[in-house]
């Protein structure tokens, strides 16, 4: 607003000079006076609507820099960053694994069930049918559920009456890669699979 009150100051002091007494060069006649006069006043009016479009402008660069305005309503912009006090917690998990015996932490088994129960389970019946399971192999792999799979899987784990995967079959699945492949590949497995469902952790294995 400084830089409207000094163009203000400015044409107010053309103003002055141009209606000025004989010394003024325009001649002093009344009828030129007076034209010179209107005109400014105009240049104060467009000095003003310059000045005024120009601290909106400010104002607003301002404001959306920081993703936020000054009176804050609660809603978030499209495509904006949330501030960081608005974010969910992360879903954390100290440890997977129990030292070198190869058993999920009880930490680790309750997250796993967590996912089953809210990520998986849609239709709430205690088993993954094969659309839930499809979903589920979409998500972490990016693959589909094929037949070879669905069969390894319910030659593998834990099933119900109707041949879907229960929620012990569902921990045993991760018991299995565990035991089944190196360390390195297990831990990328695993990493992978709780990234997918918003989970981290601290360490493969408890200290």
């Amino acid at each position: 607003m400084d830089t409207v009150n000094k163009a203000v100051q400015t044409a107010s002091s053309a103003t002055a000079s141009v209606t000025g007494g004989g010394g003024s060069w325009w001649g002093g006649g009344h009828s030129t006076q007076r034209t010179w006069q209107i005109y400014a006043l105009l240049g104060v009016g467009a000095v003003l609507v310059t000045g005024g479009a120009l601290a909106v402008a400010y104002y607003w660069s301002r404001h959306t820099q920081t993703g936020r305005r000054p009176h804050r309503t609660g809603l978030v912009p499209r495509g904006r960053q949330v501030d960081s006090d608005l974010r969910s917690p992360v879903k954390h998990i100290r440890a997977l694994i129990k030292d070198s015996s190869k058993t999920l932490t009880p930490e680790f088994v309750s997250a796993l069930t967590t996912i089953f129960n809210e990520e998986l389970d849609l239709d709430k019946d205690g088993a993954l049918n094969d659309a839930e399971l499809d979903g589920l192999l979409l998500r972490v792999q990016g693959t589909r559920l094929t037949d070879k799979m669905k069969a390894f899987i319910q030659s593998s784990f834990e099933i119900d009456k109707n041949g879907y995967l229960t929620l012990d079959g569902f921990i045993g699945s991760y018991e299995w890669v565990v035991h089944n492949l190196s360390r390195d590949e297990s831990e990328r497995a695993l990493q992978r699979d709780l990234a997918a469902f918003g989970w981290s952790y601290d360490h493969y294995i408890s200290d």
